[in-house]
């Protein structure tokens, strides 16, 4: 008798729970039941509802496209409702409740739900579910649908998860166009309240003006009232780092994610002029002849975490623009941080000669490339060594500072010549430029060379060619 007892309360234990708050019992072993049977290809309505609030679809005339129903112009992602009537025609449920009392719907919380989603047919027909309460001690929902209330299953936790869906979860988000380093043209920066803007050019092959083709992209500043069309003046060479940064951010563009509905509702802090332009080349159509486009950004206020708000022509979505701290980076850049360090990046294919001066010494070093190996010689000097020491000190010659940084300065002194150096070249627009270099401060001397008068290289550095000049003048004395 005892052991019957015994027997007795381990099945009243283990078959309570069908009615209880606890885990009903599995009484269908391996079995699994279909929750929801919904015909995807007859949909032509959704009303979700949960604790974020309502949100009610529609298909649209041409049954290609969703609308939203308290904004249709917000474009949605067909993708959005697949996921959502997959969500319920996959759930299986090991837990079948059958005849349940509307006590029993209350306990499982089915009487005031906490979630309902409801579809809408072409036939004219519905079906709607309904999520009760969590139990708490399996993690299962319990799940009715509203022609069956005696009926109740339990389904996973991820099944509710993945329907507490919010507008955002439905947008559909725009994609930037892909742009390949080789097809931009250049990028175009508009600050909100300045009346000058930034243009950063981009020449794979170098620029056919400049002395070497081994800068790619250039920078320069015009002004807005001037249309965007217009011929770009020659600009400045951009340091390789800054051009990487760019060349990165162009191809790799993208939204972080969608942030707002209306960029015009005023709180985003968009303004007509505050913007990116892209101009990149891309096919159209069925040809393959590229034709010049444009992408527009409009750039926004920052978020308190620093994101910037972004939105384009095509859409009144808001996004926040990706990699903000890059893009925010780069564009407030001062000239100095933007050009590169090195006085000159030579390519010896375009040089015909070097001729240095400094006070009474002169030294002209004539180049010569074949066959992409260049070497120097000199009419003051058979020390080759000297004579390539000579030139590579200059190639090294890099700027450790930049005027900009020196207003009002104490340590400025007296401009003083400290050598010079005539280039002339075989191709190029120019067939000659002149590099200046003169004390500046009590430690640097300045450098003007090639429509630049702002980079800094130090005295110890520039004295040193100084002495290089000096040592080979004296050899051809």
């Amino acid at each position: 008798m005892l052991l019957v007892l015994v027997l007795l309360v381990i099945v009243y234990l283990v078959a309570s729970p069908m009615w209880s708050e606890d885990t009903p019992e599995d009484t269908s072993g391996e079995e699994t039941f279909a929750v929801a049977t919904i015909d995807h290809t007859l949909l032509v309505g959704l009303e979700l509802t949960h604790g974020e609030g309502s949100l009610s679809f529609a298909l649209n005339d041409k049954a290609t496209e969703w609308d939203w129903n308290e904004n249709g112009e917000v474009p949605l992602d067909n993708m959005a409702f697949a996921t959502v009537v997959t969500a319920l025609n996959d759930a299986r449920s090991k837990y079948k409740l059958e005849g349940v009392t509307a006590e029993e719907l209350a306990e499982y919380g089915l009487d005031e739900p906490s979630m309902k989603v409801k579809f809408s047919f072409s036939d004219s027909s519905s079906k709607e579910y309904f999520f009760g309460k969590l139990n708490s001690f399996n993690n299962l929902y319990y799940i009715s649908e509203a022609s069956a209330p005696t009926t109740v299953y339990m389904v996973d936790a991820a099944v509710k998860d993945s329907l507490e869906l919010e507008i955002y979860d439905f947008v559909l988000e725009e994609t930037p166009p892909a742009i390949t380093e080789a097809k931009i043209n250049r990028v175009e920066y508009y600050p909100q309240l300045d009346e000058f803007y930034t243009i950063f050019s981009y020449h794979p092959s170098g620029k056919a003006s400049e002395y070497t083709d081994r800068y790619e992209w250039y920078y320069n500043i015009d002004h807005k009232n001037i249309s965007s069309s217009s011929v770009i003046a020659p600009g400045y060479p951009v340091d390789s780092d800054v051009a990487d940064t760019l060349a990165s951010l162009v191809t790799g563009l993208s939204f972080d994610e969608c942030v707002g509905l209306d960029y015009s509702d005023g709180n985003y802090g968009f303004s007509d002029t505050h913007k990116i332009v892209i101009s990149y080349n891309a096919t159209e159509g069925e040809t393959d002849v590229l034709q010049k486009q444009e992408y527009v950004i409009y750039l926004g206020s920052q978020t308190e975490d620093g994101k910037i708000y972004a939105h384009t022509a095509d859409s009144k979505l808001v996004y926040l623009l990706g990699s903000s701290d890059e893009w925010i980076s780069l564009l407030s850049s001062t000239r100095a941080q933007l050009l590169p360090d090195e006085v000159w990046l030579p390519n010896y294919e375009f040089v015909d000669s070097m001729t240095f001066t400094s006070g009474a010494d002169t030294v002209t070093v004539n180049v010569k490339t074949t066959d992409g190996n260049t070497s120097f010689t000199s009419s003051a000097s058979n020390d080759a060594e000297a004579i390539s020491a000579l030139v590579k000190a200059l190639e090294n010659l890099t700027a450790k500072s930049n005027v900009e940084y020196f207003s009002d300065d104490s340590s400025l002194v007296e401009p003083a010549e400290m050598f010079a150096v005539e280039i002339a070249f075989n191709a190029g627009a120019a067939p000659k430029l002149d590099m200046i270099i003169e004390r500046y401060s009590q430690n640097y001397c300045i450098v003007n060379f090639n429509g630049r008068a702002d980079q800094l290289v130090t005295l110890k550095d520039a004295q040193a060619i100084v002495d290089m000049i000096a040592s080979l003048g004296k050899k051809v004395a």
